[in-house]
């Protein structure tokens, strides 16, 4: 995406929606963006998954890239941006063998996607080694969000 020399401005007009809860995210994504304009494209994606609320993977990917610019990057913002996650994306395991399910809640306590990715797999094959065979792992939103998007 090509974006003008006002991309905070522009960003910012863009970004309206009803809940305040998703207008306090728009706004540390304007911040961010006003900060760091290559991070524009992972926070129009960010906000583009949360919107459809279908891509929570997508989100946290995105978080990440955003992340590795944050030297450029308000703190606090990114900070807005994880606890958001983390209130609303939960990890899920699932057992093809045994039919089974479980869902704890997402922590992005990491530098990069692949040490979250692995962490979460790890913590996944803990809980759920007793009961042996493949364990798939895919981030999803909480109902809740799903209900409110």
């Amino acid at each position: 995406m090509q974006f003008g020399l006002n991309i905070g401005i522009t960003f910012v007009e863009t970004m309206k929606v009803g809940t305040q809860e998703l207008q306090q995210l728009e706004t540390s994504l304007a911040a961010i963006v006003r900060a760091n304009r290559h991070a524009a494209d992972d926070a129009l994606d960010f906000r583009d998954s949360v919107m459809h609320a279908q891509t929570p993977g997508r989100c946290v990917q995105c978080y990440f890239k955003i992340l590795s610019k944050a030297k450029r990057v308000p703190p606090q913002e990114v900070t807005t941006l994880r606890r958001w996650l983390e209130e609303r994306i939960l990890v899920q395991a699932e057992g093809r063998q045994y039919q089974y399910r479980q869902r704890y809640r997402l922590s992005l306590d990491f530098p990069d996607l692949e040490s979250c990715c692995r962490a979460h797999m790890e913590q996944a094959r803990q809980r759920t080694e007793t009961l042996g065979g493949d364990v798939m792992l895919r981030f999803a939103f909480n109902d809740a969000l799903q209900a409110a998007v």
